[in-house]
């Protein structure tokens, strides 16, 4: 499905272009991942929301940058677990979650060299 991509096809994705390849993905479940059973429960699910797998893939739908959101909230979450000073708090979660923040002294991994 992700080979569908305009990205990587160089033309739009049309439905039976979707058709074709969630049929070759059953028929593979079908034959070689019958004898096993999360196989066998991946073909249900994707046969269960078929429709909706169709439509983000024909309209380059993505939850990606919820889910980056969500990722940087629990890693902010599990980095002030346990201080009871709020300042504290908001000061730790803005270091994990800005790089603006950092110590000066801490440099990047790239050093320019400046013109002399």
């Amino acid at each position: 499905m992700l080979a569908l991509s305009p990205a990587r096809t160089g033309r739009a994705t049309t439905r039976t272009d979707v058709d074709r390849a969630l049929t070759r993905f059953f028929e593979y479940c079908a034959t070689t991942g019958a004898t096993v059973p999360e196989v066998v429960t991946l073909a249900e699910t994707v046969s269960d929301w078929r429709v909706e797998i169709t439509g983000a893939v024909l309209h380059g739908l993505s939850n990606a940058a919820a889910e980056g959101v969500n990722r940087l909230i629990k890693l902010v979450y599990r980095t002030a677990f346990g201080l009871t000073n709020v300042a504290n708090q908001q000061r730790r979660a803005r270091y994990t979650a800005s790089r603006s923040t950092r110590p000066t002294w801490l440099h990047p991994v790239t050093i320019y060299a400046t013109a002399a």
